[in-house]
């Protein structure tokens, strides 16, 4: 064994699929790479594709050798019955007509066989590696698989093919397994057909030694059996242990459907994630904008460009943050300031009002005391003085009388609702002549 074909303990691979010659034709435009599914394939390498035995046109020539034997089994069972003059049952059969020269399952009559490696093990040739234009490892396995499939299925094996334009090199085979079965009675021969049964060849019927068989084969190349499920399953049934599940193999066409269908759930799941990514960066672009917005407005009313409390803010024609009036979220920033403006002023008025009524009520309270200390001395005057002075006393107190009145007017008016004061400019009216 040389260097390049120095064992990892890479397994070789065989599988057998089960196949209908009505799947021939699928299966060969699949071969040819016009039909079936492509995606695993690289087009640029299926020129390197190779056949390793049979002929062009084997699908061809495999149907009609099947309808050959369809038709020499009917010849040969109704001649049989004929011998025997078996009239009712000739009559039923020759109603009936040509069978399919296999028996009935859910499994086709036919088998195709795959062989292959992990493609670690191919890409692990050092010539290869060193720049050899051929892979001394590919060469290597061909070799032990053609000569695998000559000697244990012969002339059966109508179609070998090398693929090289997938992940890892594999041959396809497909196996038609040829029988001829004769029933006899007390040594006589009854009938002879021609059938396709695929317990025929041992390396069929017997699985597991077919592994063995195949491990054995390819460990000249460095390649082992692969591993014993099924020894090891039939090992743990027997010391009453839980076996290991039963790997289910899948046809690729099969497996290949669920990875479909797996990416296609993640590119779905990918787009949604997309779209709520998109959605919320579109909901911070807008939040972005009504902020800009907003504190444009907030520069322009700072600036004095706009009075908060206008219905219709004045703009300028270069002043582009005040030509956005109608915008909905300048109409709710206008609210907001004509709101937390009355707010402001509200307060300031009532502070105001507190304070005058405050001093007000403090110079009332001096005059009324005043008032009293001349009521006082009035008594203690002569009655010329008194007069005058109870005069001037009663004036003081009409002129108190109507500073409180107007005091209480203006409280009135300062706490009617904004739209029922004097729009501005308007000429004002006297309290007094309410």
């Amino acid at each position: 064994m040389t260097s390049s074909t120095a064992s990892s303990r890479h397994p070789v691979v065989l599988r057998y699929e089960a196949i209908s010659p009505s799947d021939l034709r699928r299966y060969e435009a699949h071969m040819l790479r016009t039909g079936g599914d492509l995606s695993h394939v690289d087009g640029e390498r299926s020129e390197l594709n190779r056949q390793l035995l049979g002929r062009d046109g084997w699908v061809a020539r495999a149907l009609d050798e099947i309808d050959e034997m369809r038709l020499e089994n009917f010849e040969a069972e109704t001649d049989g019955l004929r011998k025997r003059n078996r009239k009712k049952d000739l009559q039923a059969r020759m109603l009936e007509g040509p069978r399919d020269p296999w028996r009935a399952s859910r499994h086709g009559p036919m088998r195709e066989v795959i062989l292959t490696a992990h493609r670690d093990w191919f890409d692990g040739d050092i010539e290869s590696f060193l720049g050899a234009e051929e892979n001394e490892r590919v060469e290597q396995f061909q070799s032990c698989a053609v000569s695998w499939l000559k000697y244990h299925f012969g002339a059966d094996v109508i179609h070998a093919r090398a693929d090289l334009d997938e992940a890892a090199y594999h041959v396809h085979a497909v196996i038609m397994p040829r029988a001829t079965v004769r029933h006899m009675r007390e040594g006589k021969l009854l009938s002879e057909r021609r059938m396709l049964q695929p317990s025929v060849h041992p390396m069929i019927a017997d699985y597991e030694a077919a592994q063995t068989n195949v491990g054995e084969w390819f460990s000249s190349i460095g390649l082992v059996r692969g591993e014993r499920r099924k020894e090891a399953w039939r090992n743990a049934v027997l010391a009453g242990e839980t076996p290991e599940p039963k790997v289910q193999h899948r046809r690729t066409r099969k497996w290949r459907e669920e990875q479909d269908q797996k990416r296609a759930g993640e590119l779905a799941g990918l787009q949604s994630e997309r779209k709520q990514v998109a959605r919320q960066t579109a909901a911070a672009e807008e939040r972005e904008r009504e902020t800009d917005e907003v504190l444009s407005y907030v520069d322009a009313v700072v600036d004095g460009r706009i009075d908060p409390e206008e219905v219709d803010m004045p703009a300028s024609d270069g002043d582009a943050a005040t030509q956005t009036t109608t915008s909905g979220r300048m109409q709710r920033a206008r609210t907001a300031f004509r709101r937390a403006f009355g707010a402001m002023r509200k307060d300031a008025a009532v502070r105001e009002r507190a304070r005058l009524e405050k001093a007000f009520s403090a110079a009332l309270g001096g005059v009324r005391k005043a008032l009293g200390l001349l009521g006082k001395a009035e008594r203690l005057l002569p009655k010329d003085a008194a007069e005058r002075l109870s005069q001037l006393r009663t004036a003081a107190q009409e002129g108190l009388d109507r500073s409180m009145l107007d005091f209480a007017r203006e409280a009135v008016a300062q706490d009617r609702p904004t739209s029922a004061r004097t729009p501005p400019g308007a000429p004002k009216s006297d309290p007094r002549e309410d």
